[in-house]
């Protein structure tokens, strides 16, 4: 029962005990400071039961010795008043034991109660004279018994579901400050989250066109400072060949560009993944002018991350090679080792001993260390460059439920 009930009957209780006993004085033709005395100990102990005992719940067995003394006290005042006003007191027992005490010992007090007024009619009235009267008011007394405790007991009822709609109102309330709290948090978190796919779908998108335009753009110098050599040696139709090889490296540069731009908006690829790396080492060999040996054993399907990831580090290392180290020569190797994929391309050019990583390195090195591989960039021992990857290899199934996810 929740406090604000508690106070609530504790001060019917008071004003009802105080009532009686200011009748029981006014209408007792005699034996008034008898019946003081003992309507005094009825307050006083009533007192200490809501004032003190019900107040600590461990305290509260105490109540009962209480109640059942409160009984024989009564007991006795229906005895000595004549008026009948102490029967009130009963009422007044009723009402605390049903709605301070369970179902069990309510019930004995009421029993209790019942018998001490049916001894107490049985001791003020002559049996042979007036014993139909006593049967009477013996049935009447346990319809008033049965009707004030049925009453005692709804209300008892109705006060506990009261306590329980309140309670539910107040958890539904806090489970409400909760959710919006986490409707809050998951609203940011998911603001976040959509900030930081939409900065890598565009450090993804600036990665597609850096590697494809780097490629190409750096495929077509080669052969256009190789037609401009030759214009300058007057050997002019294969400085037209080289620039129209350059011509058409351009647009297999826009088309490759495009190519990428379907792939993103897509998220699919034009060519299978071991096609699409030995056509960008031929066209490599023949627009640029280099030499490039590799070996290719592959268990595939691969992972779709995993395939572009390689084929990116393929691009940025060729072209950084040409560009940057001036090699004309590359060994490349691609191949399983038990649960890693191994990538190694080596340069012959000026070397790498003071690297400065750019953005597609730097970006390369981010996407393979999410995918837990290594990256590792140096030079060689035959005087070059050596790019070298490990990523680890999962089933592809479960691959793809790590990326989904």
């Amino acid at each position: 029962m929740d406090k604000r009930s508690e106070r609530l009957i504790s001060i019917i209780l008071y004003i009802s005990i105080i009532f009686t006993f200011v009748l029981s004085i006014t209408f007792s033709s005699n034996n008034k400071v008898i019946l003081g005395i003992l309507s005094s100990i009825l307050i006083v102990s009533t007192s200490i039961r809501l004032s003190i005992l019900y107040i600590n719940k461990k305290y509260r067995y105490l109540g009962k010795f209480l109640l059942m003394s409160d009984l024989a006290v009564i007991y006795w005042l229906m005895l000595i008043d004549r008026s009948g006003v102490s029967v009130l007191y009963i009422l007044v027992i009723l009402i605390d034991a049903i709605l301070f005490y369970s179902t069990r010992f309510s019930l004995f007090i009421i029993f209790m109660a019942y018998l001490s007024f049916c001894f107490n009619n049985i001791l003020t009235i002559d049996l042979l004279e007036n014993y139909r009267y006593l049967f009477f008011s013996i049935f009447i007394a346990s319809g008033l018994f049965a009707f004030i405790s049925s009453i005692l007991y709804l209300t008892k009822y109705q006060i506990i579901q009261r306590q329980k709609v309140i309670l539910a109102m107040h958890e539904v309330e806090e489970k409400t400050i909760k959710l919006e709290a986490a409707y809050s948090k998951l609203k940011e978190h998911s603001e976040a989250l959509e900030e930081m796919t939409l900065l890598q779908e565009r450090n993804r998108i600036a990665r597609e066109i850096h590697d494809t335009v780097g490629h190409t753009l750096t495929t077509v110098l080669i052969e256009m400072e190789a037609g401009k050599r030759l214009l300058m040696k007057d050997e002019k139709p294969r400085a037209i060949e080289k620039i129209d090889l350059a011509q058409d490296q351009v647009r297999k540069g826009l088309n490759d560009i495009r190519r990428s731009v379907r792939m993103l908006k897509n998220g699919g690829q034009i060519l299978e993944f071991l096609p699409s790396l030995k056509l960008l080492i031929s066209d490599t060999i023949k627009h640029a002018e280099v030499e490039i040996d590799y070996e290719i054993k592959v268990e595939t399907p691969l992972p779709k991350e995993i395939e572009k990831t390689i084929y990116n580090a393929l691009m940025e290392g060729l072209t950084n090679g040409i560009k940057h180290g001036n090699s004309k020569k590359f060994n490349f190797t691609l191949f399983n080792h038990g649960d890693e994929l191994v990538f190694s391309l080596e340069d012959y050019g000026v070397g790498c001993k003071n690297i400065i990583p750019g953005f597609g390195l730097t970006v390369m090195k981010e996407q393979i260390e999410n995918l837990k591989g290594i990256f590792f960039i140096g030079p060689s021992e035959k005087g070059g460059c050596i790019l070298s990857i490990k990523l680890p290899i999962e089933r592809l199934d479960n691959f793809d439920k790590n990326i989904n996810s």
